[in-house]
């Protein structure tokens, strides 16, 4: 099976590709979408798969890391209010 690669990743979710789809429990390269644009600081990727009602943003991995943790480890400071002030569904 072939993985996208993160440009690759990175144009499904800015082209909206991903509309109707369980980014919680769908894996691309091992990755959750979200949590793969707030590792990578998109800002604009993570706008986008908030405004999915199939997201939800406090989703924490089996270790506890959550899409705001990764984004705050890696020093992403615009992915940051998005994530904080985006309820949970």
């Amino acid at each position: 099976m072939k993985h996208a690669s993160d440009e690759e990743l990175l144009r499904i979710i800015k082209g909206g590709r991903f509309l109707g789809t369980s980014f919680n429990v769908s894996r691309c390269a091992g990755k959750d979408q979200l949590y793969f644009a707030a590792q990578k600081g998109e800002a604009e990727c993570v706008t986008l798969l908030l405004a999915s009602p199939s997201i939800d943003v406090n989703q924490a991995r089996s270790d506890g890391v959550t899409p705001l943790r990764i984004a705050a480890g890696h020093g992403h400071a615009e992915c940051l209010p998005l994530l904080r002030t985006t309820p949970a569904r």
